[in-house]
Order: C-alpha cells, then sequence, then structure tokens
C-alpha cells in the first residue's frame, strides 16, 4: 500500500480524484486531503504519507512553497503537481523543487494512472533500498571498523557504486582482512571532496534560470539522486534545497542591486516562474520585499 494526500481548494478535484483511487487504484490510500496549502503542511508533517498531490494555486501556500519546504524537511516525499497553466518556465520551477511530475487540469484520469504506476515503482525502489541499508547497517554497527571503510568510499566517490554497494564492499574488506585500507582508515578519515563541490557550485550558479534541479545536478556529475542529496549534506552540512534557495537569493540581491532588470526578468533568471513566490521566498532571506532592497541599493 502507498499512501497519498491531496490538497486543492477545488472539492470537485479531491473528490474526484479519490473516486479514481477507489475505482482503479486500490493500492493507494487517501489518508488525508486539505483545501490550502497551510492545511497541506499541517497534514503532510502529521500523516508522512508516501506522495501528495498539490495544486499549484492555492489559498495560502502554494504548492510550489508546499514542494519547496518538502524538499527541505522531508525530501523522502514525493511530489505530483496540477495546474491549469501550460508554461515551460512553471513546469522547470517544478522540477526544482524535485516534483515528480506535472499535470495540467483538466485532469486526465488515464495520466493520473500512470504517473501514480511510475511513482509507484520509485517507492518500491526505494523501500527495497532502505531495507538492504538496514540490514547492512546493522551489520556496520557491530563493526566499526567497517562503518569507517565505508564511510572512506561514501565520501571520496572512488567508484560507480551505490551507497549499499559500497557498504557491502567495506564488509568484504573487513572480512577478508584488507589491512592497507584498514590502517589507513585508522589513522585518518579523507577530507571531504573540496574539488567535486566547486564543480557542483559553479554548476548551479551556471543553471539557475535553467530549472536546476537535486535530479540535474545528480544526473551531471553521474550520481543517484538520493545519494548525491546524502553526499552533499555529508560534506557539507547543508541540505542541498536549501543550498540552492541560497544561490538563487544571492544571484538575486546582486541582480537587484545591477538594476538592469525588471523584477520580473530576475524571477526568471534564477528559475522561479511565479513572481509573487519570488517576492515571498526573497522576503523570507533578506526581511525586505525585492522592491524595498532595490530602493534600499539604489
Amino acid at each position: 500500500m502507498y499512501r497519498v494526500i491531496i490538497a486543492d481548494d477545488e472539492a470537485s478535484i479531491r473528490q474526484g480524484i479519490r473516486k479514481i483511487l477507489q475505482r482503479f487504484a486500490p493500492q493507494w490510500e487517501l489518508v488525508g486531503d486539505a483545501e490550502d496549502g497551510d492545511a497541506a503542511m499541517r497534514e503532510i508533517v502529521r500523516l508522512q504519507p508516501d506522495l501528495v498531490i498539490l495544486d499549484y494555486r492555492m489559498p495560502g501556500l502554494t504548492g510550489i512553497e508546499c514542494c519547496e519546504r518538502i524538499a527541505a524537511e522531508a525530501p523522502h516525499i514525493h511530489r505530483i503537481l496540477l495546474t491549469a497553466y501550460q508554461e515551460f518556465q512553471l513546469a522547470k520551477q517544478a522540477i526544482g523543487c524535485g516534483v515528480a511530475a506535472f499535470i495540467t487540469k483538466p485532469l486526465d484520469r488515464g495520466e493520473l494512472l500512470q504517473t501514480l504506476d511510475k511513482v509507484a515503482q520509485t517507492i518500491d525502489q526505494e523501500r527495497s533500498e532502505r531495507a538492504r541499508l538496514d540490514a547492512l547497517q546493522q551489520s556496520l554497527r557491530a563493526a566499526p571498523l567497517a562503518e569507517k571503510l565505508y564511510y572512506r568510499h561514501f565520501r571520496s566517490g572512488q567508484d560507480d557504486r551505490e551507497p549499499a554497494e559500497q557498504s557491502e564492499l567495506s564488509l568484504e574488506q573487513l572480512l577478508h582482512g584488507n589491512g592497507e585500507e584498514a590502517d589507513a582508515i585508522g589513522q585518518q578519515r579523507s577530507a571531504p571532496d573540496a574539488p567535486l563541490l566547486q564543480r557542483v557550485q559553479q554548476f548551479v550558479s551556471e543553471s539557475l534560470a535553467d530549472g536546476v534541479s537535486l535530479q540535474s545536478v545528480a544526473d551531471r556529475f553521474g550520481m543517484n539522486a538520493s545519494y548525491f542529496s546524502r553526499r552533499f549534506k555529508y560534506e557539507t552540512g547543508r541540505n542541498f534545497v536549501v543550498f540552492l534557495k541560497e544561490c538563487r537569493m544571492e544571484r538575486a540581491k546582486k541582480l537587484i542591486e545591477q538594476s538592469e532588470h525588471s523584477l520580473q526578468e530576475i524571477s526568471e533568471l534564477i528559475g522561479y516562474a511565479d513572481l509573487k513566490h519570488f517576492y515571498r521566498v526573497f522576503k523570507e532571506h533578506t526581511s525586505y520585499s525585492p522592491s524595498e532592497y532595490k530602493k534600499r541599493h539604489s
């Protein structure tokens, strides 16, 4: 079973999706619904579903703003965004917030069911990997040296294995007496991969207007998205989605100070299709609206 929450200010849409799930996708359990973004976030935090289906325009927090918060606070929760707006820039922004699918209204039942099938497959893969990692972690707790070997491979990225495969490699090295590797780990842990972090920062900086996202950055550097997310946080102590938002705000401040672009243009140049959303995020970050910030630096 998979657990889902629906958030849409139109009762007919919520009821329509409910009926589709009951009749054609009974494996999806509707555990909650909401008619505005603020109520949706309360339900998401309380119920921790596998998936949230969100309308783009809702009272309170918009669907995009909800997706940003979910990406920062509970990235394991998948997101589908509903909208009546067929805007390429909006789609790019949705992808940048980790949205699994972008579905336009009026809602097509076949498209929704196909999207749910794809999300279910992804959830199954994640559950399988999580179970595998949990079993490996149980073994690692009983073998501190193996845990250090795992982190060496995890941090250095010296091969293309996924984290679970790297953990297995660490255990094998311990069990087969890889003394050279073990001695090196015993002396010191590897330093953060500064060159990789610099390349990531440069790529993000150059790709803000193109809807850069966790997935696009992971693809660029040949990594699984979940592995890249864990590695980035391990190396920097920061959530990648928070880092991405900070990059956007710092770029916005520089563009405003230069006074060469309109605020609408600046919003699009940093990857935000919705000017209202840009205003809100900018004020949260700087305590000033973009207009106020522009006056202070003109």
